[in-house]
């Protein structure tokens, strides 16, 4: 009994497992673009550049990925942080 209730658990726990893996890959892109896109703010801090960044660093607060962006400073920011940070782009300007 004890092998069928295994084999009953496997395709579970597979499908448990390759969401995790999928979520992971979501953070993982989420934070690629965040981070392709805060260096253009860095470099040319506009506003269309503050903008972006904001837009890209939303999907990693939303998708629970702080875990990536550990030692950045951006790790405890929530949605309505990011919101606030967003209004402020108008001072770069164009």
């Amino acid at each position: 009994m004890k092998k069928v209730i295994n084999i009953f658990m496997l395709p579970l726990l597979l499908f448990t497992g390759c969401d995790l893996l999928d979520d992971l890959e979501k953070c993982a892109n989420d934070y690629d673009a965040w981070k392709a896109s805060s260096d253009r703010f860095r470099f040319s801090p506009t506003q269309a550049t503050c903008e972006e960044f904001a837009k890209d660093l939303l999907p990693l607060i939303e998708n629970d990925c702080a875990l990536q962006l550990d030692g950045t400073g951006y790790e405890d920011w929530t949605v309505a942080d990011v919101d606030s940070f967003r209004l402020t782009c108008s001072i770069f300007g164009n």
